[in-house]
Protein backbone atom coordinates (compact mmCIF):
# COMPACT_ATOMS: atom_id res chain seq x y z
CA UNK A 1 0.00 0.00 0.00
CA UNK A 2 1.07 3.51 -0.57
CA UNK A 3 0.23 6.31 0.88
CA UNK A 4 -0.76 9.82 -0.87
CA UNK A 5 -1.75 13.42 0.96
CA UNK A 6 -3.90 16.19 -1.50
CA UNK A 7 -0.73 18.18 -2.36
CA UNK A 8 0.83 15.55 -3.83
CA UNK A 9 -2.62 13.96 -5.82
CA UNK A 10 -2.92 17.91 -6.72
CA UNK A 11 0.74 17.96 -8.01
CA UNK A 12 0.52 14.62 -9.96
CA UNK A 13 -2.98 15.67 -11.22
CA UNK A 14 -1.66 18.85 -12.47
CA UNK A 15 1.09 17.17 -14.35
CA UNK A 16 -0.75 14.46 -16.06
CA UNK A 17 -3.14 16.80 -17.08
CA UNK A 18 -0.26 19.28 -18.68
CA UNK A 19 1.15 15.51 -20.53
CA UNK A 20 -2.23 15.19 -22.07
CA UNK A 21 -2.85 18.54 -23.43
CA UNK A 22 0.24 17.80 -24.69
CA UNK A 23 0.00 14.80 -26.18
CA UNK A 24 -3.51 15.88 -27.83
CA UNK A 25 -2.00 18.42 -29.52
CA UNK A 26 1.04 16.36 -31.17
CA UNK A 27 -1.74 13.98 -32.25
CA UNK A 28 -4.11 17.23 -34.02
CA UNK A 29 -1.08 18.37 -35.53
CA UNK A 30 -0.05 14.85 -36.89
CA UNK A 31 -3.23 14.07 -38.09
CA UNK A 32 -4.07 17.30 -39.95
CA UNK A 33 -0.12 16.92 -41.77
CA UNK A 34 -0.83 13.15 -42.57
CA UNK A 35 -4.28 14.11 -43.73
CA UNK A 36 -2.83 16.91 -45.78
CA UNK A 37 -0.22 13.92 -47.51
CA UNK A 38 -2.72 11.66 -48.24
CA UNK A 39 -5.04 14.29 -50.16
CA UNK A 40 -2.21 15.07 -51.99
CA UNK A 41 -1.48 11.74 -53.31
CA UNK A 42 -4.79 10.80 -54.00
CA UNK A 43 -4.91 14.08 -55.74
CA UNK A 44 -1.46 13.09 -57.89
CA UNK A 45 -2.98 9.53 -58.30
CA UNK A 46 -5.91 10.69 -59.57
CA UNK A 47 -4.63 12.98 -62.57
CA UNK A 48 -1.94 10.22 -63.52
CA UNK A 49 -4.79 7.53 -64.14
CA UNK A 50 -8.28 7.28 -65.70
CA UNK A 51 -9.13 4.74 -63.38
CA UNK A 52 -8.85 4.98 -59.52
CA UNK A 53 -10.76 2.28 -57.66
CA UNK A 54 -11.81 2.85 -54.61
CA UNK A 55 -12.41 -0.64 -53.49
CA UNK A 56 -10.46 -3.60 -53.66
CA UNK A 57 -11.36 -5.73 -57.06
CA UNK A 58 -13.16 -8.93 -57.04
CA UNK A 59 -9.62 -11.26 -57.28
CA UNK A 60 -8.17 -9.26 -54.63
CA UNK A 61 -11.41 -8.90 -52.38
CA UNK A 62 -11.08 -12.77 -52.13
CA UNK A 63 -8.18 -12.95 -50.34
CA UNK A 64 -9.24 -10.89 -48.25
CA UNK A 65 -10.57 -12.11 -44.35
CA UNK A 66 -11.12 -10.29 -41.60
CA UNK A 67 -10.87 -11.56 -37.92
CA UNK A 68 -12.71 -9.87 -35.79
CA UNK A 69 -12.59 -6.32 -34.55
CA UNK A 70 -12.65 -5.42 -30.95
CA UNK A 71 -13.56 -2.30 -28.93
CA UNK A 72 -12.90 -1.90 -25.38
CA UNK A 73 -15.36 -3.77 -22.34
CA UNK A 74 -15.86 -0.89 -20.28
CA UNK A 75 -14.92 0.46 -22.66
CA UNK A 76 -12.39 -2.39 -23.18
CA UNK A 77 -10.57 -0.15 -23.42
CA UNK A 78 -11.36 -1.13 -27.00
CA UNK A 79 -13.73 -3.20 -29.33
CA UNK A 80 -11.78 -4.73 -33.24
CA UNK A 81 -11.89 -6.39 -36.93
CA UNK A 82 -9.58 -6.67 -39.59
CA UNK A 83 -9.73 -7.33 -43.48
CA UNK A 84 -6.34 -8.14 -43.54
CA UNK A 85 -5.22 -11.79 -45.01
CA UNK A 86 -5.19 -14.16 -41.44
CA UNK A 87 -2.29 -16.02 -43.58
CA UNK A 88 -0.57 -12.90 -44.77
CA UNK A 89 2.40 -11.01 -42.81
CA UNK A 90 2.40 -7.23 -42.22
CA UNK A 91 5.16 -6.34 -44.53
CA UNK A 92 3.22 -8.62 -47.43
CA UNK A 93 0.29 -6.80 -46.61
CA UNK A 94 1.86 -3.03 -46.56
CA UNK A 95 3.56 -3.72 -50.36
CA UNK A 96 -0.43 -3.45 -51.85
CA UNK A 97 -0.93 0.30 -52.94
CA UNK A 98 -4.45 0.44 -51.02
CA UNK A 99 -3.78 -0.87 -47.46
CA UNK A 100 -7.16 -2.04 -45.97
CA UNK A 101 -7.84 -0.49 -42.78
CA UNK A 102 -7.56 -3.26 -39.85
CA UNK A 103 -9.30 -1.98 -36.43
CA UNK A 104 -9.65 -2.86 -32.65
CA UNK A 105 -13.20 -2.17 -32.50
CA UNK A 106 -16.20 -2.83 -32.68
CA UNK A 107 -16.01 -5.98 -29.88
CA UNK A 108 -13.89 -6.20 -26.69
CA UNK A 109 -11.62 -8.53 -28.31
CA UNK A 110 -8.63 -7.00 -30.10
CA UNK A 111 -7.80 -7.60 -33.53
CA UNK A 112 -3.92 -9.76 -33.69
CA UNK A 113 -3.30 -7.60 -37.07
CA UNK A 114 -0.89 -4.17 -36.50
CA UNK A 115 -1.43 -0.86 -38.32
CA UNK A 116 0.91 -1.04 -41.67
CA UNK A 117 4.64 0.99 -41.15
CA UNK A 118 4.60 5.08 -40.71
CA UNK A 119 0.72 4.60 -41.25
CA UNK A 120 -1.69 6.25 -38.62
CA UNK A 121 -5.39 5.25 -37.24
CA UNK A 122 -8.16 6.78 -35.10
CA UNK A 123 -10.89 4.55 -34.08
CA UNK A 124 -13.60 6.72 -32.32
CA UNK A 125 -16.92 5.96 -31.07
CA UNK A 126 -20.01 6.51 -28.42
CA UNK A 127 -22.15 4.18 -26.30
CA UNK A 128 -25.63 4.37 -24.37
CA UNK A 129 -25.98 2.23 -21.56
CA UNK A 130 -28.39 1.15 -19.26
CA UNK A 131 -27.21 0.21 -15.89
CA UNK A 132 -29.32 -1.37 -13.06
CA UNK A 133 -29.46 2.09 -11.71
CA UNK A 134 -28.49 4.58 -13.74
CA UNK A 135 -27.88 5.62 -17.32
CA UNK A 136 -24.53 6.11 -18.97
CA UNK A 137 -23.28 7.99 -21.74
CA UNK A 138 -19.80 7.85 -23.29
CA UNK A 139 -17.80 9.58 -25.76
CA UNK A 140 -15.08 9.39 -28.24
CA UNK A 141 -13.35 5.95 -27.30
CA UNK A 142 -10.73 7.22 -29.40
CA UNK A 143 -8.06 4.69 -29.67
CA UNK A 144 -4.78 6.28 -32.14
CA UNK A 145 -2.53 3.61 -33.35
CA UNK A 146 0.62 4.06 -35.39
CA UNK A 147 2.75 1.99 -37.01
CA UNK A 148 6.08 1.93 -36.22
CA UNK A 149 7.95 -1.00 -37.85
CA UNK A 150 6.45 -4.11 -39.67
CA UNK A 151 5.17 -6.09 -36.33
CA UNK A 152 4.61 -3.25 -33.87
CA UNK A 153 2.43 -0.44 -33.53
CA UNK A 154 1.98 2.56 -30.59
CA UNK A 155 -1.11 2.85 -28.90
CA UNK A 156 -2.84 5.88 -27.19
CA UNK A 157 -6.13 5.66 -25.88
CA UNK A 158 -7.82 9.36 -25.66
CA UNK A 159 -9.21 9.92 -21.70
CA UNK A 160 -13.19 9.25 -22.33
CA UNK A 161 -15.99 11.18 -21.12
CA UNK A 162 -18.69 9.58 -19.07
CA UNK A 163 -21.75 11.36 -18.80
CA UNK A 164 -23.98 9.22 -15.96
CA UNK A 165 -27.74 10.15 -15.20
CA UNK A 166 -28.28 9.20 -11.63
CA UNK A 167 -24.64 8.96 -10.84
CA UNK A 168 -21.43 10.40 -10.88
CA UNK A 169 -20.02 11.96 -14.30
CA UNK A 170 -16.33 12.57 -15.41
CA UNK A 171 -13.25 11.62 -17.55
CA UNK A 172 -11.44 7.85 -17.16
CA UNK A 173 -7.77 7.75 -17.08
CA UNK A 174 -5.83 7.59 -20.59
CA UNK A 175 -3.72 4.78 -21.79
CA UNK A 176 -0.56 3.69 -23.89
CA UNK A 177 1.08 0.67 -24.37
CA UNK A 178 1.74 -1.26 -27.87
CA UNK A 179 1.09 -3.96 -29.83
CA UNK A 180 3.47 -6.70 -31.51
CA UNK A 181 2.26 -9.20 -33.83
CA UNK A 182 4.18 -12.70 -33.51
CA UNK A 183 1.78 -14.48 -36.22
CA UNK A 184 0.44 -15.61 -39.07
CA UNK A 185 2.11 -18.78 -37.39
CA UNK A 186 0.63 -22.28 -38.84
CA UNK A 187 -0.78 -20.77 -41.69
CA UNK A 188 -4.29 -20.03 -40.24
CA UNK A 189 -3.21 -19.19 -36.70
CA UNK A 190 -2.35 -15.45 -35.65
CA UNK A 191 -1.03 -13.94 -32.49
CA UNK A 192 -0.30 -10.99 -30.60
CA UNK A 193 0.54 -9.32 -27.61
CA UNK A 194 -0.52 -5.89 -26.12
CA UNK A 195 1.24 -4.62 -23.17
CA UNK A 196 0.44 -0.96 -21.85
CA UNK A 197 -0.67 0.98 -18.80
CA UNK A 198 -3.09 3.65 -17.56
CA UNK A 199 -1.90 7.16 -16.73
CA UNK A 200 -4.17 8.88 -13.91
CA UNK A 201 -5.31 11.79 -16.03
CA UNK A 202 -9.20 11.72 -14.99
CA UNK A 203 -11.35 13.46 -13.04
CA UNK A 204 -11.26 12.76 -9.21
CA UNK A 205 -14.32 10.36 -9.08
CA UNK A 206 -12.97 8.34 -11.72
CA UNK A 207 -9.31 8.17 -11.77
CA UNK A 208 -6.87 5.39 -10.11
CA UNK A 209 -4.76 8.63 -9.06
CA UNK A 210 -1.67 5.74 -9.92
CA UNK A 211 -0.08 4.25 -13.22
CA UNK A 212 -1.54 0.50 -13.48
CA UNK A 213 -0.12 -1.93 -16.35
CA UNK A 214 -1.94 -4.80 -18.57
CA UNK A 215 -1.41 -7.21 -20.91
CA UNK A 216 -3.34 -8.77 -23.31
CA UNK A 217 -2.37 -12.30 -25.68
CA UNK A 218 -4.76 -12.06 -28.67
CA UNK A 219 -4.94 -15.35 -31.20
CA UNK A 220 -7.39 -15.58 -34.34
CA UNK A 221 -7.86 -18.71 -36.06
CA UNK A 222 -9.52 -18.76 -39.63
CA UNK A 223 -11.97 -21.65 -39.71
CA UNK A 224 -13.06 -20.97 -43.54
CA UNK A 225 -13.04 -18.39 -46.40
CA UNK A 226 -15.52 -16.46 -44.54
CA UNK A 227 -15.49 -17.57 -40.35
CA UNK A 228 -13.08 -16.76 -37.57
CA UNK A 229 -12.76 -17.31 -33.95
CA UNK A 230 -10.84 -14.81 -32.03
CA UNK A 231 -9.92 -14.94 -28.33
CA UNK A 232 -8.49 -12.39 -25.75
CA UNK A 233 -6.84 -13.28 -22.37
CA UNK A 234 -6.34 -9.65 -20.64
CA UNK A 235 -4.95 -9.00 -17.05
CA UNK A 236 -5.49 -5.41 -15.62
CA UNK A 237 -3.98 -4.29 -12.52
CA UNK A 238 -6.17 -1.53 -10.82
CA UNK A 239 -5.74 0.50 -7.86
CA UNK A 240 -8.71 0.99 -5.56
CA UNK A 241 -8.84 3.97 -3.20
CA UNK A 242 -10.13 2.71 0.76
CA UNK A 243 -10.76 5.93 2.89
CA UNK A 244 -9.20 6.04 6.49
CA UNK A 245 -10.01 7.61 9.76
CA UNK A 246 -7.44 9.98 9.28
CA UNK A 247 -8.11 13.06 7.69
CA UNK A 248 -6.20 14.08 4.24
CA UNK A 249 -5.24 10.45 4.23
CA UNK A 250 -6.14 7.59 1.25
CA UNK A 251 -4.81 4.27 0.94
CA UNK A 252 -4.22 2.64 -2.07
CA UNK A 253 -5.35 -1.09 -2.79
CA UNK A 254 -3.98 -3.02 -5.73
CA UNK A 255 -6.59 -5.57 -7.46
CA UNK A 256 -6.20 -8.18 -10.45
CA UNK A 257 -9.09 -8.06 -12.96
CA UNK A 258 -9.15 -11.18 -15.56
CA UNK A 259 -10.75 -10.55 -18.33
CA UNK A 260 -11.41 -13.59 -21.26
CA UNK A 261 -12.93 -13.09 -24.18
CA UNK A 262 -14.41 -14.58 -27.27
CA UNK A 263 -15.60 -13.95 -30.58
CA UNK A 264 -16.98 -15.74 -33.51
CA UNK A 265 -16.86 -13.44 -37.07
CA UNK A 266 -18.76 -14.06 -40.28
CA UNK A 267 -17.47 -12.19 -43.33
CA UNK A 268 -20.39 -10.77 -45.55
CA UNK A 269 -18.66 -9.95 -49.04
CA UNK A 270 -15.50 -7.95 -49.57
CA UNK A 271 -16.71 -4.99 -47.28
CA UNK A 272 -18.73 -5.96 -44.47
CA UNK A 273 -18.19 -8.63 -40.88
CA UNK A 274 -20.36 -9.41 -38.30
CA UNK A 275 -20.02 -11.24 -35.28
CA UNK A 276 -21.12 -12.92 -31.81
CA UNK A 277 -19.43 -12.56 -28.90
CA UNK A 278 -19.00 -12.90 -24.90
CA UNK A 279 -16.42 -11.15 -22.38
CA UNK A 280 -16.18 -11.58 -18.57
CA UNK A 281 -14.68 -9.34 -16.12
CA UNK A 282 -13.38 -11.72 -13.06
CA UNK A 283 -12.29 -9.52 -9.99
CA UNK A 284 -11.75 -11.43 -6.47
CA UNK A 285 -14.58 -11.71 -3.81
CA UNK A 286 -16.61 -9.28 -6.68
CA UNK A 287 -19.12 -10.10 -8.45
CA UNK A 288 -18.19 -10.61 -12.56
CA UNK A 289 -19.30 -8.15 -14.92
CA UNK A 290 -20.01 -10.25 -17.80
CA UNK A 291 -22.04 -9.20 -21.21
CA UNK A 292 -23.12 -11.31 -24.93
CA UNK A 293 -23.11 -8.98 -27.61
CA UNK A 294 -23.69 -9.19 -31.68
CA UNK A 295 -22.65 -6.50 -34.04
CA UNK A 296 -20.81 -5.72 -37.78
CA UNK A 297 -18.81 -3.62 -39.29
CA UNK A 298 -18.71 -1.67 -43.34
CA UNK A 299 -15.54 -0.59 -44.73
CA UNK A 300 -17.03 2.95 -46.73
CA UNK A 301 -13.93 2.91 -48.85
CA UNK A 302 -10.18 1.11 -48.16
CA UNK A 303 -9.30 3.36 -45.48
CA UNK A 304 -12.96 4.09 -43.53
CA UNK A 305 -15.32 1.82 -41.45
CA UNK A 306 -18.62 2.32 -39.21
CA UNK A 307 -19.36 0.04 -36.81
CA UNK A 308 -22.06 -0.86 -34.80
CA UNK A 309 -22.56 -3.53 -31.37
CA UNK A 310 -25.36 -4.24 -29.35
CA UNK A 311 -25.27 -6.51 -26.04
CA UNK A 312 -27.00 -7.35 -22.63
CA UNK A 313 -25.37 -8.31 -19.26
CA UNK A 314 -25.19 -11.37 -17.76
CA UNK A 315 -25.04 -10.27 -14.26
CA UNK A 316 -26.33 -8.26 -11.73
CA UNK A 317 -23.45 -5.98 -12.06
CA UNK A 318 -23.54 -5.38 -15.70
CA UNK A 319 -25.29 -3.50 -17.78
CA UNK A 320 -28.83 -4.27 -18.48
CA UNK A 321 -28.06 -3.19 -22.39
CA UNK A 322 -26.06 -1.22 -24.50
CA UNK A 323 -25.74 -0.33 -27.81
CA UNK A 324 -22.15 1.52 -29.34
CA UNK A 325 -21.64 3.26 -32.72
CA UNK A 326 -17.85 3.81 -34.24
CA UNK A 327 -16.23 5.53 -37.07
CA UNK A 328 -12.89 4.45 -37.82
CA UNK A 329 -10.03 6.16 -40.25
CA UNK A 330 -6.98 5.00 -41.77
CA UNK A 331 -5.71 8.14 -42.59
CA UNK A 332 -2.04 7.66 -44.34
CA UNK A 333 1.89 7.33 -44.38
CA UNK A 334 3.17 10.05 -41.88
CA UNK A 335 6.64 9.28 -43.97
CA UNK A 336 7.55 8.25 -47.93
Amino acid sequence: MSVYTNDNRQELKSSCKNTTLQLIRVICFLYLVTNCISVQAQYQNDYSSEVQPIFLSQTQSQEISSPPASSQFQDSPQSKTSPQSISQSPSQSQNTSTPQIATDRPTVTPSPIVVPINYIQAENGLALRKQPNWSEFNVPQTLIRLGVLPRTELRLTVPNYFLNHGAISGTADMSVGLKEQLGPLFHRFQLALIPGFTIPTGSRSMTSNAVDPFLQIVASYKLSNHWTFASAQSIFQQTVEEEVQTEDILLHRKQLIYQPTAVLSRKLGAKANAFIEYAGNFTRRQLSDQIIDIGGLYRLRSNQQIDVRFGVGLTKVSPTVFIEFGYSLLVGKLLR
